[in-house]
């Protein structure tokens, strides 16, 4: 579906909208010889998501075929065309990637779960921040002697322990792996309300913390990219009738 016009201009139709396509355009000399003088990437999607190379190309595009995220919208709800993968996920942001992920799959009675006072009815994420509690993925804030706030923080950025302590709150409990071989990073210390989680998201190669450091970075924002990443790499479930 890809024509050009008297001018060399690439038109493509029909695209589709999960994938890459590569374009590369010829010049045949009179001797027969082929030289390449162009080659451009079409994408029907995301603008910021166009390197095949990038580790979070193919889990962006995962995350949208199974309907975790469409990327950013406006502010009338219409698709800007960019997911910002490198820029820092929200809480609000992460609880509603993995209700969207796995809602169906561990379907929860909300109904007795308090709100917060920072999580307004209306919001795209108050459904997942229920649902989150329910799941005991997520308590919200405590203050320094572990009593709760009554607030969750749905703007505040999410460190990458948070990411890995609320998946592995969510599937750690039914898949026991063996962590007799995961070595332990320099920065994450027994102890640590993470410690757990982040062992076992290594043995389940959901991550292997920063490359050739030793480190995990338990205090580091965690990007949308990452984000995705580490659900794309999570076990998939899903529930079969029958």
């Amino acid at each position: 579906r890809i024509t050009v016009n008297d001018k060399g201009k690439l038109t493509s139709k029909e695209l589709n909208p999960f994938y890459p396509v590569s374009i590369s355009a010829y010049v045949t000399f009179p001797d027969g010889k082929e030289q390449k003088v162009a080659q451009i990437n079409a994408f029907s999607l995301f603008t910021d998501v166009i390197d095949t190379t990038a580790y979070y190309f193919m889990p962006v595009y995962n995350a949208v075929m199974r309907n975790i995220t469409a990327g950013f919208t406006d502010s009338s709800g219409k698709p800007t065309g960019y997911f910002k993968p490198n820029e820092t996920c929200t809480r609000g942001q992460i609880v509603t990637f993995l209700y969207r992920a796995y809602r169906s799959a561990f379907p929860a009675d909300t109904s007795g779960v308090a709100d917060f006072k920072d999580v307004k009815s209306g919001a795209y994420y108050y459904d997942a921040v229920k649902w989150a509690v329910a799941m005991g993925i997520t308590t919200g804030y405590t203050d320094k002697n572990g009593k709760p706030t009554g607030k969750f923080g749905p703007d505040d950025p999410c460190t990458r322990a948070q990411v890995v302590t609320f998946i592995y709150r969510l599937l750690g409990g039914m898949i026991s792996v063996d962590l007799s071989e995961v070595p332990d990073f320099k920065d994450v210390k027994p102890g640590a309300y993470y410690y757990a989680a982040v062992r076992w998201a290594v043995a389940m190669e959901i991550t292997t913390g920063y490359t050739g450091t030793g480190k995990f970075g338990p205090d580091d924002p965690c990007t949308r990219g990452q984000v995705v990443t580490f659900i794309d790499r999570a076990p998939y479930i899903t529930i079969i009738d029958g």
